[in-house]
């Protein structure tokens, strides 16, 4: 995997874990859409899918939250 794919991804990681931690969900939204829309434009495949997963797993962790 290229070394700033990776850098990326664990930056992101961190960021998001960060957001969550605070409950900041409006922040961590527009993270997200930034990140989609620079996957997008540089069309790159992986950074797509982890996205996705991520998206997926914060939206379990919100509707989570807010059943609970």
């Amino acid at each position: 995997m290229n070394k700033k794919i990776l850098t990326a991804k664990i930056l992101l990681a961190v960021r998001i874990f960060i957001l969550l931690h605070q409950r900041s969900f409006f922040l961590l939204k527009e993270t997200l859409q930034r990140t989609i829309h620079v996957a997008f434009f540089f069309k790159n495949i992986v950074a797509e899918a982890f996205i996705t997963d991520v998206f997926i797993g914060i939206h379990e962790c919100t509707m989570a939250v807010v059943l609970v």
